[in-house]
């Protein structure tokens, strides 16, 4: 029979031991292996000078990488990429913005046709009623 203690019950008690012993024994299998860790020969340890030159190698990259990227998002040419230098991308989005506004006012402006992307307006030109009258009704020559 199930005893009533504060809202608990003895099946309760009984989880509750049960999942302490198995806890109890997940620690004690954690400090063994600890301790077997702790007693075997150490790693040979890395030259700090190797350590540093792979650190420098992937931050290396990983600048290039982000310089790519940002090159490409604010679509400017490849020879502008030696340009961008900042350490963070917020700096090299500034500098990007910068180099894009700049190459804007460098660039030539397009030169303007007055009639460029419209279809002649064959129809109504004063030539064209003039040979019409001449010739026919239907000439658009």
């Amino acid at each position: 029979m199930d005893e009533d203690l504060g809202g608990l019950t003895t099946a309760d008690l009984a989880a509750e031991r049960a999942a302490r012993k198995e806890a109890d024994k997940a620690v004690r299998a954690a400090n063994a292996r600890l301790a077997e860790l702790e007693s075997t020969p150490e790693i040979p340890k890395l030259d700090p000078a190797e350590i540093e030159a792979v650190a420098a190698e992937r931050d290396s990259a990983v600048a290039a990488l982000l310089r790519h990227q940002v090159r490409v998002e604010k679509k400017l040419p490849a020879e502008s990429l030696e340009f961008l230098t900042g350490g963070t991308r917020e700096e090299l989005e500034e500098q990007a913005e910068a180099m894009a506004a700049v190459l804007a006012l460098s660039r030539p402006p397009a030169p303007i046709v007055p009639s460029e992307g419209t279809a002649p307006d064959r129809v109504n030109s004063p030539d064209l009623q003039a040979r019409r009258i001449l010739i026919g009704g239907n000439s658009f020559y």
